[in-house]
């Protein structure tokens, strides 16, 4: 391999170090001058305002049943059940400065069922609901999308939500997008907390299974001159919950605003009401595979587009009989 990197590398290479950087402590504009990097500042933080959702316009039927277990309703959406596991980077990751950082591992409760999308949003899947830009629709219309901000991803999901008969799960005010909770009846980002539950999917360790079974990340995502890039969704290894590319292709965008996890066992976190960044998951094509983890968490302004970050859709399943 050459020792000169391609343009997306070095693109790469260079928020690795920025985000290595201000974690620790050093501004953005002292961290960037000096690796030679740049970043788009983040627009202010808004606090993440929980209020009350309106009403349904009609009463939700019960999810359909599947020997015992509630089914997806949604096509391409899997059932997440609800339960309890430990969040954060395993003892055997104890090490890593994350881990020292904001990732303790600690218990964390989910009282309620979700339907979880398959795979990351793709180019087609997106352009077909929101009005894409030039970079959103670049790349294979099976490609996951990325360029996509915080409040971006929110409003898909409200537009998916209108579309499916839904009450929005967010209201935009001015510039930020107030959440109404995860009992919300429509489509909306997964909390932290669920998405690293379906990572999971019962693993304990930091993957449920082998790096290049389950993850492009930037070992293995180069396509001969091209470099690395996006790959198709659904062609790696699904976990035990049938979720393909939790962790690789693109990062994914969640709910929560970063701050370090909070003291002893929780149960339906939704991080703190007001922070500086959003939180995102999964490593990417264009990062190293230790990025790649289930516990591993790091995060950007609401307001940036990157060429490796997209998302994912979940909507809460009302309780059956």
């Amino acid at each position: 391999m050459s020792g000169v990197l391609s343009p997306t590398q070095l693109v790469a290479r260079c928020e690795v170090v920025l985000r290595r950087a201000v974690r620790l402590g050093l501004t953005t504009a002292i961290a960037s001058g000096a690796t030679g990097c740049s970043k788009a500042p983040a627009p202010p933080a808004q606090p993440d305002v929980v209020v009350a959702a309106p009403a349904p316009a009609s009463p939700l039927p019960p999810p359909p049943m599947v020997g015992g277990k509630p089914a997806a309703i949604t096509a391409g959406f899997v059932v997440i059940p609800k339960g309890t596991f430990t969040m954060g980077l395993t003892a055997a990751e104890a090490d890593d400065e994350d881990a020292l950082w904001n990732s303790k591992p600690h218990s964390v409760t989910l009282t309620h069922t979700i339907e979880m999308q398959k795979t990351e949003v793709t180019v087609a899947d997106y352009a077909a609901v929101m009005p894409a830009t030039a970079e959103q629709k670049r790349g294979e219309p099976n490609w996951p999308v990325a360029h996509v901000s915080w409040p971006q991803a929110a409003q898909y999901c409200n537009q998916l939500s209108r579309r499916s008969g839904y009450a929005p799960c967010y209201e935009q005010v001015g510039l930020d997008m107030l959440w109404f909770g995860h009992t919300c009846e429509g489509y909306r980002l997964p909390t932290e907390a669920e998405w690293e539950y379906a990572a999971r999917a019962g693993s304990t360790e930091a993957r449920y299974a082998a790096l290049d079974a389950i993850a492009w990340t930037e070992d293995n995502s180069a396509m001969g001159e091209q470099g690395m890039q996006r790959h198709p969704v659904g062609q790696k290894q699904p976990n035990a919950f049938g979720l393909h590319d939790m962790l690789g292709n693109v990062a994914e965008w969640v709910q929560d605003w970063d701050a370090p996890y909070a003291d002893g066992p929780a149960t339906n976190p939704k991080g703190p009401d007001k922070a500086d960044n959003k939180v995102f998951r999964g490593g990417s094509f264009a990062w190293p595979g230790r990025e790649a983890r289930a516990g591993f968490r790091t995060a950007y302004g609401p307001g940036n587009q990157v060429g490796h970050l997209g998302f994912r859709c979940v909507r809460t399943l009302p309780e059956g009989p």
